[in-house]
């Protein structure tokens, strides 16, 4: 009996499961981060770079892989192009959504290894929406405006 009541229950909660609305909501966004150059003389293009994000969001989750520039200054150096993963968690806030993200990353053509942790803001527009976070990526704290595309 015990068994029976086991596969029954098992069977329900697959049953609702599959009856729910979760699924996975890929997305693309795009922004540009301005760096704080640590009271360095450094210009806007040195301090800024821009970035193209592909990933899915399930639920509160999304997970993604980034590439960019790291300086618009040297937008001519294999070496200051990157790529990232990065995982974040969001929550409603009533009016726009809070998340928290997380990433590792290195450059191509070497080897170094970078971390970016940040908080941010976004509003959704139906399918289209946009943000704003602040993050530290690779040391430097960063502004980061930007859109995304649910698609």
């Amino acid at each position: 009996m015990k068994n029976l009541i086991v596969i029954l229950t098992l069977l329900i909660s697959t049953i609702s499961l599959a009856q729910s609305e979760s699924k996975l909501s890929p997305y693309i966004s795009t922004g540009v981060s301005i760096g704080n150059d640590n009271g360095t003389d450094s210009t806007f293009s040195e301090m800024s770079c821009a970035s193209i994000e592909l990933g899915v969001m399930y639920e509160n989750l999304s997970f993604a892989v980034v590439t960019g520039l790291n300086s618009f200054s040297t937008a001519d150096t294999i070496g200051e192009y990157f790529y990232e993963g990065k995982v974040a968690v969001s929550t409603s806030l009533g009016y726009v959504d809070g998340f928290a993200l997380a990433g590792v990353g290195s450059f191509f053509g070497r080897g170094d290894v970078f971390i970016e942790y940040g908080l941010g803001i976004s509003k959704e527009f139906k399918d289209f929406g946009t943000f704003v976070q602040v993050s530290n990526w690779n040391g430097t704290v960063y502004v980061t405006p930007g859109v995304y595309l649910n698609l």
